[in-house]
């Protein structure tokens, strides 16, 4: 009886609602807060929603760090837990479907005594997931591959998606820095983007920390190594570094490009592949969409090789 009265007085004094709670495997946030941050912080918290559940099963998060992913990861898994266990929830509507378990790989650790690394661990944590997780599950990972080199962790972290999209299914809030895994929703009906934006002006990032569909359009990470108070020098040795591999990606793109108008102009016409001009035309549609969706600040080597194999396809 005394824990539902403390349950009643924190409801009534921070504006809980009564969520309904349902036997599917879904959850419906609106308007969503996480109940540890909003009451520590002076200022209003900016409220998120999220819906998972029959065709929706996985949310891939993307957005620059403290853009505000991983609050709202663990706001809306301790929604999840306070309407379970009896208690009102820090949002405007909450429908909680039956939950077996909730997993999370959130965080870095490891394990000196036991000769761990932070990436066995985080590996180990995620065998876990994988080998017990359910259909009626939640599960919560949080920049999965991170602690190996990029190439490897964009692997691996896109084969524990496709995985879970495919096999396990269960609901899932994954969070990450690597582009190729935001693509995936591109090929699995049941994956959608979710994205924290920020904006930059007066050379100062400002964080928006909402969600909303869409996938990560810059990472902002030199920016926010100078909120944390990195030297000036590092900073600007960081931006310098930036933009000669813009400016290698400019070159390549532009290669690839004269490459493509010489081709089609010394190529003679005897060896021309005989095409209708619809068939040309929708070669030269994609073609342009694919130049033109090239992400010069965030592609990575990987995805450098990958977009030059198709460019080199539809010529």
């Amino acid at each position: 009886m005394t824990l539902f009265y403390h349950f009643a007085k924190v409801a009534e004094s921070n504006n809980y609602t009564r969520p309904t709670l349902i036997n599917e495997s879904y959850i419906e946030i609106k308007e969503g807060r996480h109940p540890v941050v909003e009451s520590l912080s002076d200022s209003p918290f900016m409220t998120n929603n999220l819906i998972l559940g029959k065709n929706n099963r996985i949310a891939v998060i993307s957005g620059p760090n403290m853009g505000g992913k991983s609050t709202f990861m663990r706001q809306n898994a301790l929604i999840a837990i306070m309407a379970r266990i009896g208690s009102f929830v820090p949002a405007k509507k909450a429908v909680i479907g039956d939950i077996d378990r909730i997993f999370t790989r959130i965080g870095a650790s490891d394990d000196l005594a036991s000769g761990r690394s932070t990436f066995m661990v985080e590996m180990e944590e995620t065998a876990t997931i994988l080998n017990n997780a359910t259909y009626q599950s939640l599960v919560l990972m949080d920049e999965v591959g991170r602690g190996t080199s990029g190439e490897e962790g964009s692997s691996i972290a896109q084969s524990i998606v496709e995985y879970l999209c495919e096999k396990l299914k269960p609901l899932t809030l994954f969070s990450t820095h690597y582009t190729e895994v935001t693509d995936l929703a591109e090929k699995f009906s049941n994956a959608e983007n979710l994205c924290f934006n920020a904006e930059e002006k007066n050379g100062q990032i400002y964080f928006l920390y909402h969600a909303e569909t869409g996938k990560q359009s810059k990472s902002f990470g030199i920016e926010v190594a100078k909120l944390a108070g990195l030297p000036y020098e590092v900073i600007t040795l960081a931006l310098k570094k930036r933009q000669k591999v813009s400016e290698k990606q400019n070159e390549s793109k532009n290669f690839i490009q004269t490459q493509i108008t010489q081709k089609n102009v010394t190529l003679p016409i005897s060896e021309k592949k005989e095409t209708s001009y619809n068939e040309e035309t929708i070669k030269q549609e994609k073609l342009i969409k694919v130049l033109k969706n090239i992400n010069l600040e965030n592609t990575t080597p990987l995805q450098a090789f990958k977009i030059l194999e198709k460019v080199l396809s539809l010529i």
